[in-house]
């Protein structure tokens, strides 16, 4: 279902790309992320579900909650080779410097937030506000 799906939209394989593992390596080793790739990778790292229903979620906490269920990723050594480190340490690590990254974008461009750790909680300000 989720090919043809894709198929039938005509997703862009770059932008995809993002959300899948060998992204860390595109990203970390290679330093050759698009922003577009990197606020995928983002925005797939803090959406989720909480209480049964999406949200918004920090991707600290997303993390630890998918590397809990994905724990392969981390006892694979070819990959481990490949990103220069443990898949959940790499993924931490780019999550954190994709944060700072936009935070400080965003707050160039006068947005009021703190830290990048309030992004998330930006993020699903900003989706509630044009919602309504």
């Amino acid at each position: 279902m989720a090919e043809s799906f894709t198929e039938q939209i005509d997703i862009d394989a770059d932008l995809m790309h993002a959300t899948d593992p060998e992204f860390l390596r595109h990203a970390l080793v290679e330093k050759k992320a698009s922003l577009l790739q990197k606020i995928q990778f983002y925005l797939d790292d803090i959406c989720g579900t909480r209480n049964g229903k999406a949200d918004i979620i920090p991707p600290r906490e997303r993390i630890a909650e998918v590397a809990a269920r994905r724990q392969d990723l981390n006892d694979d050594p070819a990959l481990t080779a490949r990103l220069g480190g443990k898949y959940w340490d790499r993924e931490q690590e780019l999550v954190a410097a994709v944060e700072e990254e936009l935070w400080k974008r965003l707050k160039d461009r006068g947005h009021s937030i703190q830290s990048p750790e309030e992004l998330p909680a930006f993020i699903r300000a900003e989706i509630q506000k044009r919602m309504k």
